[in-house]
């Protein structure tokens, strides 16, 4: 390889060297995207992934062959990006480069290490010079390691492998490791791609949080509104996020990378470990801004709708008072003010007590006819004698002028009555009771009233539809079962029930034993029927929220986590179905014990207050029953008789003895 030395140029600008660098530290726009992939095909450097025996990284420049002219450009630009890749742990141990100079001369080689000493970004700690033809001793000495700030070392592709082990060598320096560069730049590319958008969407969602936090509030209704109007913009932008697409080219790169670590279980695979890790923090970096965005346009939506009922209430308030204003005297004249405070009404309400009091000494007959014959503001009462009459209406204007409310249009079905008021107590007004006239004369209602037949019909009539409702208690029948069988025979029972009604709709008749998809069929629809039944709870919304539950593509609630995949579903426990889980989860783990059955239940279910569930189902089980059993205590046992119990003296039991 060679470098045409008349284009090496300090004066080449820094914005040149401006990549997306996903390894290191720097994260900038990808301004030469385009150019450093072209210069990448041309493989003349690579990153293979090596390591060398301190664990630097290794970067080989491989023999140009029939090829040798390189720019110096597009090889600077090449080390500069090569250098930021891998992570900054491996950055300072330095890295080993490989030069592979077969085919080259020593004029060849000058040009590199000078480009090496000047433009290398990073901490070199070895270079190794794979010798080219004709080498002699003196080029050895010309290169000596004091000229550079790195150690300069010449071997043969054999005695590489003093350095650098075999299998951080690829197989053109006698090493084992498989490196395809096609796929390693196409790779390379996508997770540039991937990282520029990820960053440019992070930045976005950064700025969009800011602005909706330090935005002002406007203190017109219009400008409140327009604010309104684009909140909701930016809420359709934050439901559009290309997130989900970010994530699937994310799981991708993760599944390529999860396949390379595979197939290069050794050193080579750390770099791709440490990419993976940041991928997965970008994801998670994007799904932590999104709903940190979306709290915030939630707590702008509402500042916005109290800015809004407040300027109203405002708008309000001020029409209340321009009428006031304008109907001052109207109120003043009609309207009279009962009590200013609390104090000054219970002292009118006092007043009040104290009047009825003094009224009930003096009049005690009369007001409590007045208590049974007033309505609103008329009373009506009688008498049998005139006198008797008179003097209660004396009474009566008495007693209601002493509370400031006379009483005047007295009238009564006896003219001599009517004949002892003045005139200023006769006027004229409609004689009329509740609606009807009253023959006062007669001192009674009319009865000779007779309504006329008549063929003509009404222009206006109501029109009367009598509807007889019945009421019809729905009953799910189907928790029948649940009653009278084990969970697998309810689900099969309804299984051949679903494929009954199956097969009387459709031409294509469903024959044979049930499937699996028509078991999980059936095991969905009791999932979603159970669930169903427990939102109707009072306390459904408090577990909803405790739990997070939220309803997945077929509608099942499941408990959403933070752990990907592993979203259990959700059972209410007093519910029978629930039982027959665990019934059915203890009997597979062969009559296992608490902690055995609540372990299989979760890997699949999740139930509130599981282990006294499981207790209370596991104590019904003869079989489980027969294993608690515990022998009987040992009865007391009698005392012993006194035979037994007694001492004797020796002897006194005689024993004879025969011989025979």
């Amino acid at each position: 390889m060679s470098i045409k030395s008349e284009r090496w140029s300090s004066a080449s600008s820094d914005s040149d060297l401006s990549f997306v660098l996903f390894g290191g530290e720097h994260r900038g726009e990808i301004q030469g995207s385009n150019a450093i992939h072209e210069i990448l095909k041309e493989q003349i450097a690579f990153l293979s992934g090596g390591k060398d025996k301190r664990g630097g990284p290794v970067i080989t420049v491989p023999s140009r062959g029939s090829n040798p002219d390189v720019k110096s450009e597009d090889f600077k630009r090449l080390l500069v990006y090569l250098a930021g890749l891998p992570s900054d742990h491996a950055k300072d141990r330095g890295f080993s480069i490989v030069l592979d100079m077969r085919g080259s001369t020593w004029l060849a080689i000058k040009p590199v290490l000078k480009s090496l000493q000047e433009c290398f970004p990073s901490k070199i700690h070895s270079v190794y010079i794979i010798k080219p033809e004709g080498f002699w001793e003196r080029h050895k000495a010309s290169s000596g390691s004091g000229k550079f700030s790195f150690e300069v070392t010449f071997s043969s592709v054999e005695g590489l492998c003093k350095y650098i082990e075999p299998s951080s060598l690829t197989l053109g320096f006698g090493g084992t490791l498989v490196y395809n560069h096609d796929q390693w730049v196409i790779m390379q590319m996508a997770l540039e791609k991937f990282n520029f958008e990820a960053m440019s969407l992070l930045t976005k969602l950064e700025e969009i949080h800011e602005g909706l936090i330090h935005q002002d509030y406007a203190d017109d209704i219009v400008t409140l509104r327009e604010q309104v109007k684009h909140n909701q913009h930016v809420r359709k932008w934050i439901i559009k996020a290309p997130i989900e697409t970010l994530e699937e080219e994310g799981s991708k790169l993760l599944e390529w990378i999860t396949e390379n670590k595979l197939k290069h279980a050794d050193a080579a695979s750390e770099d791709w470990k440490t990419t993976g890790a940041r991928i997965k923090n970008i994801l998670e970096n994007l799904h932590g801004k999104r709903e940190k965005l979306k709290d915030s346009w939630h707590i702008r939506k509402h500042r916005l709708d109290q800015c809004i009922q407040y300027h109203l209430f405002q708008l309000d308030a001020e029409k209340m008072r321009q009428w006031i204003k304008e109907s001052q005297e109207d109120l003043v004249s009609n309207f009279s003010e009962v009590g200013n405070d609390e104090n000054s009404s219970s002292e009118l309400q006092q007043e009040h007590q104290n009047i009825q009091n003094s009224c009930n000494k003096d009049y005690p007959d009369t007001v409590e006819e007045l208590k049974d014959s007033t309505y609103v503001d008329d009373v009506i009462s009688g008498g049998e004698t005139i006198k008797q009459v008179q003097k209660f209406k004396e009474e009566s204007v008495e007693l209601f002028s002493q509370g400031g409310f006379p009483l005047h249009k007295w009238h009564s079905s006896d003219p001599r009555f009517e004949e002892q008021q003045s005139a200023d107590e006769d006027q004229a007004y409609a004689k009329e009771e509740l609606g009807s006239t009253w023959l006062a004369d007669e001192n009674k209602w009319p009865t000779d009233i007779t309504l006329k037949k008549t063929k003509e019909v009404s222009e206006e009539h109501r029109v009367t539809v009598q509807k007889l409702h019945t009421i019809v208690m729905k009953e799910n029948n189907l928790n029948d079962l649940l009653v009278k069988w084990n969970l697998w025979k309810v689900l099969r029972i309804v299984a051949w029930i679903f494929r009954f009604v199956s097969n009387k709709t459709k031409q294509r008749k469903t024959k044979g034993v049930l499937t699996t998809n028509e078991i999980n069929h059936t095991e969905t629809f009791w999932i979603k029927l159970v669930q169903e039944e427990a939102t109707k709870e009072e306390n459904h919304s408090a577990i909803a929220s405790k739990l997070g539950l939220e309803a997945d593509e077929k509608g099942v609630l499941r408990c959403k986590g933070r752990i990907i995949g592993e979203h259990p579903v959700y059972l209410p426990r007093n519910h029978r179905f629930s039982s027959l889980v665990v019934s059915d989860v203890h009997e597979r783990t062969l009559h296992g014990g608490v902690g055995l059955t609540m372990a299989k239940i979760r890997q699949k279910w999740w139930i509130e207050k599981l282990r006294s569930l499981v207790k209370s189902v596991l104590h019904k089980f003869n079989t489980c029953v027969k294993y608690r059993s515990r022998p009987l205590p040992t009865p007391t046992q009698a005392p012993l008789p006194e035979f037994r119990a007694t001492g004797s003296r020796t002897f006194e039991t005689d024993v004879t003895f025969e011989h025979k």
